[in-house]
């Protein structure tokens, strides 16, 4: 029996390995934007402490020169935030365009499978029939023996 091998085989499995890529990079595009994300939490939390101490300074008059450096700390942070929140909408669409490649490439492959798998069910089919031919032949040379005439005929001619 042959083996079966699609001509789409090549292809699929050079589909397969960019869906393989576009993976990966899709995990790395969505470990940047937590990484961005957890960042962002961090630069806002640190804001909300350095805004808690600035009010409690406020409570003591004495401190001017502790306020006025805790304000200008929290404008700092402040700057630090947009540029965190600019990165992390920057990761975000990384990442949206990275599942966009994948999906492309993955839905591609499933098609190639679709296509591949309906070319085994045709090889098989034919297989099948090939099989099922030569166990008729086989059958009718078992239940109709050839007359004496053809066999001479094929030892005289054969």
């Amino acid at each position: 029996m042959k083996r079966f091998r699609s001509s789409l085989q090549k292809i699929h499995d050079l589909f397969f390995q960019q869906s393989r890529m576009a993976e990966l990079e899709l995990e790395r595009a969505r470990a940047a934007w937590m990484l961005a994300q957890q960042c962002l939490q961090a630069g806002t939390a640190q804001l909300e402490q350095r805004r808690q101490e600035t009010s409690r300074a406020f409570l003591h008059a004495r401190q001017m020169t502790f306020i006025l450096g805790m304000q200008q700390h929290m404008a700092a942070a402040e700057e630090e935030l947009v540029r965190l929140d600019h990165q992390c909408q920057k990761a975000e669409q990384y990442c949206e365009a990275a599942r966009k490649k994948y999906q492309e490439i993955h839905s591609k492959v499933e098609r190639i499978d679709r296509l591949i798998e309906k070319q085994r069910d045709a090889y098989r089919r034919e297989m099948l029939l090939e099989q099922q031919r030569s166990m008729d032949d086989i059958a009718i040379f078992r239940w109709n023996p050839p007359s004496e005439k053809q066999e001479t005929e094929v030892r005289t001619h054969g």
